[in-house]
Formats: structure tokens, sequence, C-alpha cells
């Protein structure tokens, strides 16, 4: 568990590394925008054409760092729900046994029918449940969540 949340934000500070750069590129194309109006209007640029053939091409790169950022703030977005689904996985094998511990051998194997896909059993004596939870996320979507126990 500790491995999966580490990868997650180790995942999120690269990515917030690129969303701030992104940002920088897309403030600097603002600013290239600007600037290619300022030099027509001082007449570095000396007509109409070359300056739309600027602004296109300036216009590309807003447009694609714009999609770029939004992106990554979706990935962002995932990136925490899939922590908060990490945390509730976790919450569920901590508190899994008691809870069990109260249900009657019906109930229990009910439960478990439900959850556990797969259980394997390795000859070191380790054991590796494969299974599903069925999550509620962003406006009352659901979504399978696998996990390995």
């Amino acid at each position: 568990a500790d491995a999966r949340l580490s990868g997650l934000q180790e995942v999120g500070e690269q990515r917030d590394g690129l969303t701030s750069k992104r940002r920088r590129q897309l403030a600097q194309a603002h600013q290239e925008r600007a600037e290619a109006y300022r030099m027509r209007a001082r007449g570095a640029i000396t007509s109409d054409s070359d300056l739309q053939t600027v602004i296109e091409r300036i216009d590309a790169d807003i447009a694609m760092w714009d999609d770029e950022l939004k992106r990554l703030t979706q990935a962002a977005d995932w990136r925490v729900k899939a922590e908060e689904v990490n945390r509730i996985l976790d919450e569920l094998c901590q508190n899994i046994g008691p809870i069990l511990d109260e249900l009657t051998p019906f109930e229990r194997r009910e439960i478990l029918e439900t959850l556990v896909d797969k259980v394997w059993l390795a000859g070191d004596g380790s054991i590796r449940i494969e299974g599903h939870i069925e999550v509620e996320i962003a406006a009352g979507g659901r979504k399978l969540v696998n996990s390995v126990l």
C-alpha cells in the first residue's frame, strides 16, 4: 500500500512540474502574441498577411498548451481520486477482520465471494488475494476498482 501511494505521489510531483512548465509556455505564447501586434503597430511586421501568419502559429501553440494543461489537470484529478481509493482499500483491509468476525458464516462467504476474484497460495506460504470493489467517483459515477492484497 505504501509503495502504491509513493508511486502515485512521485507521478503527481512529476506531473505538477510539467504543469508549471506548460503554464509558463502558455503565458509566453500569449506574450509573443501581444508582441506580434506591437511589432505590426511599429512597422517591424510590414503586412497584415505576415502578421496573420505569425498569429496563426502562436495561436496553434496556445491551443496546444491549453489542451495539454487541461489533460494534466484531469490527470491530477484522477490521481487524487486514486489516492482516495487507495486509502479506502487500505482502511477496508485493516478493518475487514473485525467486521467479518461479527457476521454469520453465510454472510462472510457472501461478502467474500462478492469482493474476491482469485486467491493465490504460494509455496512459501504467502497468500495473494485479487479482488474488486465498486466505488463512487465524481458526480455519482461508479467505477470498478481492482486491487491485489
